[in-house]
Formats: C-alpha cells, sequence, structure tokens
C-alpha cells in the first residue's frame, strides 16, 4: 500500500508506470541509434574527398549546380583524412564488434539483477565514448585504429541495449499490449536514425566542425541516463511509487513471469528450431538495415552528391516512414490477435514477410533509377516503410517463446544478427571503391536475396507459441541471501565513509578544473599585445608563444563540510578533510595540464569546455548512485560501519535544528577562520588564476609548455595536502599535540611558506627553471593549510558545520573577485617589476591574516554547536521513530 511521500509522488505521474517505461525505452533506443549513426554522416566530412576520372562515365552521376548546393565540399577545416573505402568500412563496421560481444552476458546480466542497470551503465558507457570520439581522432592525429578502438568500445556499452529492454517488457508488458509497447519501444531506431541524420548533418553544416555532432550526442545520451536512473524500475514489486491499481493489474496480467532465480535451459534454447529461425531472421533484417543505416549517407553524397546538409535531411526521410508505420502496424497486430482474426504465429509470419520482401524489392528499384535523385529517395522511403512491420513481427516473437528468458533469446538473436554490422560496412566499402552505380546494384542485389532466404526460414519454421522449456527449473533465494540490489553492493572493499571522501575528492577535482580551464583557454582566446615598444631589461625573451581570471564558489565547500560533519569522525578529520579538499590542486593540475595539451591538438579552445563540463555529468551520476546524506540514509553501508560512526559522532545531531545565527556571527573564533580564509584564498587565487598568465606573458611559456609548468606546483602541494592530513591526525591521536595547537601550527606553515617563495620567486628574473621551484616550493607549503584551518569548521561546530563553511569559504571568495582584477590592473604592460609588486601584496595579506589566526583562533568545539545551549527549541527529528540522541562532548 503506497503511502506517504510515495503516494504523493505516485499522483504526480498522469499515465501508468509502464507506459513510462516504455516511453524512456523507446528515448533509449533513440540514443542508441544516434550515437550509433552519427559517425555514418559525420565520417563523410571527416575523410579527404576523392575526384572522379574527368572522362565521362555513364555509372557516374554528375554534380547538380543549383546555388552550389551540391558541389564538392571544400572545408576549411584542417581535420580531413586521408582513409580508404576499405578503411572506412571497418571504421563503420568495428561498433558491432563491440556490440556483439556484449549480447548475452548483458541478457544474463538484466534476468539475474533486472535492466534497469544492464541498460542505463551500458547507455552511459556508450554516451561517453561517443562524447570523447573528437578528442581521440585530434589527439592520435586522425589515426584510424584509434577510432575503431573507441567504436568497438562504445559498441560493448551497447551491446546490452535490447537484452536488457526485453527483459524489462517480459516484466511489465501485459500479452494485449506487446506489440503495441514493444514497437514503440523498438521503433526508436528509426526515430534515432533519423534524427542521427538529419541533426547531424544540421549541425556539422551550421558550424563546419564535425566533431559537435559526437558532443551533441553524447551529451544528451548522458542527460537520458539521469532521467532513466530516477524514473524506472526493474520490475513492478521494485517501484517505489507505481499505484496500487496498475501493480495489482501486473500482478495478474503477468502470471507466468517467475521472480526467483533461474537455472538457463541452454541445450533446449540452443536445440529450438523456432530460436534459429528468429536467429536467421534477424540476419536477414539487419543486413538489410545495416546496408540502409551505415551505408545510405555514403550512398547519397558518393552517388547522388548531396552536400551535408541535405544527406542528413533525406537521408532521414526513409526512417520517418518507417516509425509511422511501425506505430500503425503495432497497433494493427495487437487489434488483428485481440478481435481472433489472426493467431499470434500468423501474425508475426505475416508481419516478417512485409518487412522483408517490401524493402528487398524498393530498394533494388531505387538502384535503378539512375541518377533521378528525388526519385531514389522515394524508392528508398516506400522500402523502409515496408521495413516498419519488423517489429510487431519478429522483433517481439522472443516475448512469445518465453518471457522468462526473453533477455538471453534477445540476446543470442540480436547478438548473431550483429554480425552482420561487421560484415555489411566492410562488404560495401569493398565493393564501392569508386563510387559508381553499377557498383551499389550489386549491394542492393545482395541484399535482396539475404532478405529471400531468411524470410523464407522463418515463414517455415518460425512460432508464436511459448515454449515448454518456459517453465523450467528454479531455485529458491536463501533467506538470508538479501536482494538483488543489494548483492550488487555488496563488493565494497572500502568503508563508506571513504568512499564519500573519495567522491568528493573529485567533486572538488571537477569543480576546480571547471573553475581553471578558462585561466589558460583565455590565452588563446585573445589578441596577443606586445608590452611595449621600447627597449625593456626586465622584459623576458620570448622562447615560445599565447592570460585572465576566474572565480567561482557555490554550494561545493558548504555542502562538502556538513558532509564531512555526519561521517568522519575526530579522529580521521584531518586525513579526510585533507583528501576531499585536496582535490583543488588535483583538479588544477588536471585543469593545466590537459587545457593546454586540448587546445594544442584541436586547435580549439572550445574543447576544453566540452571536455570537462563532460566529465562533471559523469562524476555527479556517480555521486547519486554511491553517496549518501548520512550513515542512517545509505541503503548498503555495512552494520560494523554504521554502529562505529554512531558511536564516534554521538555529538552531532540527527534533528532539524534552527542556526543559531546570533552566536554564530559573535564568535570570535569563526571570524580569524575568515580573515586566514581571506588569506589564503587571495595567495591561492593569485596563484591558480595568475601564474598561468605569468608564465606565459612573462617568461615566455609557449601554451602546452605553460599548461604542463603551471601544474607542477600543485602536483608537489597535493602530495603535501596528504601527507601533512595523516601527519596531523597522527600528531593529534597521539597527543602530541593539542587540537587548537595543530590547527594554528599547520596553517601558520601554510601561510608563512608561499608568502616567502612566492617573493623570491620574482627576483628570479628571466630564469624559468628557477622560477618554477621556488612557486613549486611556495605551493608545497600551501599544502599543510587543509589539516589547518580548512577543517577547523567541523571543530568548532559539526552541527552547523555547512552553515559556518558557507559564511567562512563565501567571504573568502570575495578574494577571487578582488584578486584577478587588481593583479591586470597592475600588470597591464606584463613585466616582471609590476608582477613582484603583485607578489608584495601577496605576502603582506597572508602575514597579517595568519597573526589574526594564531590570536584568536581555536580547535574546541563551542557552546552554541550543542542544540540545548540555544534558546529555540529544536523541530520535528529526521528519522521517522521520532527520537534522536543528543549528546555534548565534553572534551577534544
Amino acid at each position: 500500500m503506497l503511502e506517504g511521500w510515495r503516494l504523493a509522488v505516485s499522483k504526480l505521474f498522469l499515465i501508468p508506470q509502464r507506459y513510462i517505461l516504455g516511453i524512456m525505452g523507446f528515448l533509449a533506443v533513440v540514443n542508441a541509434y544516434t550515437m550509433r549513426v552519427v559517425l555514418s554522416v559525420a565520417i563523410t566530412e571527416m575523410v579527404q574527398s576523392i575526384n572522379h576520372n574527368q572522362t565521362i562515365d555513364s555509372t557516374t552521376c554528375p554534380y547538380e549546380f543549383q546555388g552550389n548546393s551540391t558541389t564538392p565540399r571544400t572545408s576549411s577545416s584542417a581535420n580531413l583524412y586521408p582513409w580508404t573505402s576499405k578503411q572506412q568500412g571497418l571504421i563503420l563496421s568495428s561498433f558491432y564488434w563491440g556490440y556483439v560481444i556484449t549480447h548475452i552476458p548483458g541478457g544474463m546480466i538484466a534476468e539475474r539483477f533486472g535492466g534497469k542497470y544492464a541498460l542505463g551503465l551500458g547507455m552511459l558507457c556508450t554516451a561517453i565514448f561517443t562524447f570523447i570520439t573528437p578528442f581521440v581522432v585530434y589527439a592520435t592525429n586522425g589515426s584510424w585504429v584509434s577510432l575503431v578502438v573507441v567504436r568497438i568500445l562504445e559498441g560493448l556499452g551497447e551491446g546490452t541495449t535490447f537484452p536488457a529492454l526485453t527483459t524489462l517488457l517480459a516484466n511489465w508488458v501485459p500479452l494485449k499490449e506487446r506489440s503495441k509497447i514493444g514497437t514503440l519501444v523498438y521503433a526508436g531506431s528509426q526515430i534515432g536514425t533519423v534524427v542521427g541524420n538529419s541533426v547531424s548533418g544540421a549541425l556539422i553544416s551550421a558550424t563546419n566542425d564535425w566533431a559537435i555532432a559526437f558532443y551533441f550526442f553524447g551529451a544528451v545520451g548522458i542527460v537520458w541516463f539521469i532521467f532513466w536512473i530516477i524514473l524506472c524500475y526493474p520490475n513492478p514489486k521494485s517501484h517505489p511509487f507505481i499505484s496500487d491499481k496498475e501493480k495489482a493489474y501486473l500482478g495478474e496480467q503477468i502470471s507466468n513471469i517467475s521472480s526467483r532465480d533461474k537455472v538457463i535451459p541452454w541445450k533446449s534454447i540452443l536445440t529450438s528450431p523456432p530460436i534459429w529461425a528468429l536467429v536467421v531472421a534477424q540476419i536477414g533484417h539487419d543486413w538489410g538495415f545495416f546496408t540502409m543505416v551505415t551505408d545510405l549517407p555514403k550512398y547519397m553524397k558518393d552517388v547522388l552528391h548531396f552536400n551535408v546538409k541535405e544527406n542528413g535531411i533525406w537521408s532521414s526521410v526513409p526512417y520517418i516512414f518507417m516509425w509511422i508505420v511501425s506505430m500503425s502496424s503495432g497497433w494493427i497486430c495487437d487489434w488483428l490477435i485481440h478481435k481472433g482474426y489472426m493467431k499470434i504465429s500468423r501474425a508475426r509470419k505475416f508481419f516478417t514477410t512485409l518487412a522483408s520482401m517490401g524493402p528487398a524489392a524498393f530498394i533494388l528499384i531505387a538502384s535503378y533509377v539512375g541518377c533521378n535523385r528525388m526519385l531514389a529517395v522515394g524508392m528508398f522511403t516506400i522500402g523502409m516503410g515496408f521495413m516498419g512491420t519488423f517489429y510487431c513481427g519478429m522483433k517481439v516473437n522472443a516475448l512469445d517463446l518465453s518471457p522468462n528468458y526473453a533477455g538471453t533469446i534477445m540476446a543470442i538473436v540480436n547478438g548473431i544478427g550483429g554480425l552482420t554490422g561487421i560484415i555489411v560496412p566492410y562488404l560495401v566499402g569493398a565493393l564501392t571503391e569508386n563510387h559508381t552505380l553499377a557498383e551499389w546494384r550489386i549491394v542492393f542485389w545482395i541484399a535482396f536475396g539475404v532478405f529471400l532466404v531468411t524470410n523464407f526460414i522463418f515463414v517455415v519454421f518460425g512460432s508464436g507459441k511459448v515454449q515448454p522449456w518456459n517453465a523450467a527449473e528454479e531455485k529458491e533465494k536463501s533467506a538470508e541471501a538479501g536482494s538483488s540490489y543489494t548483492t550488487i553492493f555488496a563488493g565494497f572493499l572500502l568503508p563508506q565513509r571513504y568512499i564519500l571522501g573519495i567522491m568528493g575528492f573529485f567533486a572538488i577535482v571537477n569543480a576546480y578544473t571547471m573553475r581553471v580551464s578558462l585561466s589558460l583557454a583565455i590565452t588563446e582566446m585573445v589578441i596577443p599585445i606586445n608590452a611595449t615598444e621600447y627597449y625593456d631589461p626586465e622584459a623576458c625573451t620570448p622562447v615560445g608563444s599565447n592570460q585572465t581570471n576566474s572565480a567561482i564558489r557555490g554550494t561545493t565547500y558548504p555542502a562538502l563540510t556538513a558532509l564531512l560533519a555526519k561521517w568522519v569522525p575526530l579522529k580521521e578529520r584531518a586525513t579526510i578533510g585533507s583528501i576531499v579538499f585536496s582535490g583543488s590542486q588535483f583538479g588544477t593540475i588536471l585543469s593545466n595540464a590537459l587545457s593546454g595539451e586540448l587546445i594544442r591538438r584541436t586547435k580549439d579552445w572550445a574543447s576544453v569546455f566540452y571536455f570537462f563540463g563532460a566529465l562533471a555529468i559523469l562524476w555527479f551520476i556517480l555521486w547519486v548512485l554511491l553517496c549518501y546524506s548520512d550513515p542512517s540514509s545509505h541503503p548498503f553501508i555495512s552494520d560494523k560501519e554504521k554502529e562505529y560512526l554512531e558511536k564516534e559522532l554521538s555529538n552531532v545531531s540527527n534533528v532539524k535544528l534552527d542556526v543559531p545565527w546570533k552566536s554564530i556571527l559573535t564568535s570570535v573564533p569563526m571570524w580569524a577562520l575568515v580573515i586566514t580564509q581571506v588569506g589564503h584564498d587571495w595567495g591561492f587565487f593569485t596563484m591558480i588564476t595568475d601564474l598561468p598568465k605569468y608564465m606565459k606573458d612573462v617568461l615566455k611559456f609557449n601554451v602546452s609548455q605553460n599548461g604542463t609548468w603551471s601544474s607542477v606546483p600543485y602536483i608537489v602541494m597535493l602530495l603535501t595536502s596528504i601527507m601533512s592530513g595523516w601527519f596531523c591526525d597522527f600528531l593529534v591521536r597521539r597527543n602530541i599535540m593539542s587540537l587548537t595547537f595543530s590547527r594554528k601550527f599547520f596553517t601558520s606553515v601554510a601561510s608563512i611558506g608561499p608568502a616567502v617563495f612566492i617573493v623570491i620567486a620574482s627576483y628570479a628574473g628571466c630564469d624559468r627553471m628557477l622560477a618554477v621551484w621556488m612557486f613549486t616550493i611556495a605551493m608545497a607549503f600551501m599544502g599543510c593549510y587543509y589539516c589547518g584551518m580548512k577543517v577547523n569548521a567541523l571543530d568548532l561546530s559539526p552541527n552547523f558545520a555547512g552553515t559556518l563553511m558557507a559564511i567562512i569559504n563565501g567571504l573568502g571568495a570575495t578574494s577571487g573577485i578582488v584578486t584577478p582584477y587588481l593583479a591586470g590592473a597592475l600588470t597591464e604592460d606584463h613585466t616582471l617589476a609590476q608582477w613582484r609588486l603583485v607578489f608584495w601584496i601577496t605576502f603582506g595579506v597572508f602575514g597579517v591574516t595568519n597573526l589574526v589566526y594564531l590570536l584568536f583562533g581555536t580547535g574546541k568545539e563551542q557552546l552554541w554547536n550543542n542544540p540545548e545551549y540555544n534558546a529555540e527549541k529544536p523541530k520535528q527529528p529526521f528519522e521517522e521513530n521520532g527520537k534522536a540522541n543528543i549528546e555534548m562532548k565534553t572534551s577534544m
């Protein structure tokens, strides 16, 4: 029975959950095909054009000159590669090498754990590799072998798609809706092909950059994954907000599905004639479909001479028509079966025959219409229209034969059928090296023969009856085994608080890569300025080649601090806190090093923003899956760790508390923390936003060297941060230092050390390596800051650590507004003397702010951390039982 928030959420949905699953499954297939098809259009703009023999060739269509709409491309892009037709065929087919491999494992995983994660994680992998495809091509200078490797990895991810979807449909869709919802889901392949072809062509035409298509569809795939994880579940029983009415209906209608672990009857499946008839029919369909999906854009460009925009549009028309036929034929098929006009077996064979012989005939006719472009498009459109009946024919047939093993059957059928995706593109490339009509006609005759033979076999041996082995042997789950969901996450080797720490580290890594990326990219976005027309003895001599500011902070540090207060005991505070907060160095390292290399290889500063934006989206997905607000809400934390944290964090309240604003804003230690944060941020922002400018404008590093050498100080700072965090916890745990003394000691090291060595660096003149070493030593000292004042908010008030960090980090970040502007105003001529003044100001800020912290800082827990100390009465607790254990820790 639904109640509480689950009941409220269920009322937000206007349609049943099985239809939501159908829509999301449809969008899954759409995304799968856009990412699969995008290369088929993009490759026409990635390769160097081949000039045909200038003599008259009756089998080669002439270019039509209509406002230059169909003239050969003369792209201004330098990113064109000399790939042969055979190499292009291998590139296009390589996706299916990986695609075939993961079918059977994907089906078995889907049946064992549910299709949600088998489908979702597979699609996520494909989306990520699609997004990074341009980076790989650029980084390898157009190596076709590298592109083949990426496409294989994409295929590995997408191989789980149809087995997982079939398992989900078997668990969610009753027989009387099978053709309708199944067709909706599987017909996503047409819409995906339409969107992939048309949008790819439009994007490439608008930007004159083939890479944009990969960025776009990769990002869309990642967004789909987020919605999938939130909205869809393996079966009705596990769905948290399905209505009671729909759950009861599905329980009644889908009675032949077993929820127990099943022993797959491999012998029965592999010796079943209807299964092999399905396999053969799938081969026939895939042969024709892959001929169209991967090679129709090439035919339209190389033979009919459509330009890239027209190619994308006209290549899409047949699939729009196919989708319309798919949807209508699915409804008609269900109606014919429901009314008793056709038995299931006859309906499957009838619609499969239409989907085979129609395309076979009209694709062949298209090759005989010569160079009449519109007539050819018309024939392809009619042919693909007939192919739309395939989904309500043999595609849903696995659900008829065995609902319990539908995922495994689909894995076998679709996996073996996918082999044609390896053969067809390579065969087409080998047969059409000269791009003539005569060569393509052979391709279409072969497709005709394959359609004919495979359909005949399905008509003779196919069936729509549930097979006897569907009710195979089952094995009971142990009562102690737990749910499949728990089993998936039972293999963590680290305690959950360390996993949270690692994910928090990567949160800051991502925050800083996105924050810092502009600092290097801007050096390639602006017009170079000559420092002076006169001789300047303090201006360094250029060695190579071409920066300003960035400061963004929001919820990151307050939220992380609040999480650490809920998860990290005192004895591990400096270690885990230092690991988390040192992500700023690692993020700066990555951003500086990779930004320079990406810009150098792609010759495009925009690639930096695409890359780091995509990494952040990936992090978000993993964060949502792995991390939780506190130990009590974590679904797969061990009992041992949960009990340990409850004991160690007894001074952290589990009730919702009113923030004691007056006590916080009149707290001297809190303001000492604010001032120290201002000092640290002043020095850190001087380094993080302006060091790349200093290295370019004063020391004359080129963009690649700039990225590399700007990263060196942060590598050393990262190491110092982690080591000093461990050392600080050791000193406090062994009572060698009190908590207050340790915070002040490490904060002083993190202030005075950088202050001194940054100034020394400005006196190193044009000795580039000496300057880098001085900056490196300075940043090494700064690494002690995290186990010093950065974790101090957790000491003062674990209950209000998030609020404290918001105030401290927010006010400290104002130096991120002042510092880059001040540095820019003081260094207009980019001379050593001007930069020396910047570093002396930093020295003064470090010294004054550290002195304030030494006088007024503390590591003692404040009285207002205790809810009972505050005048306001606590609000209702978060726990459902309404109880909370509130204790005050009396000593540090």
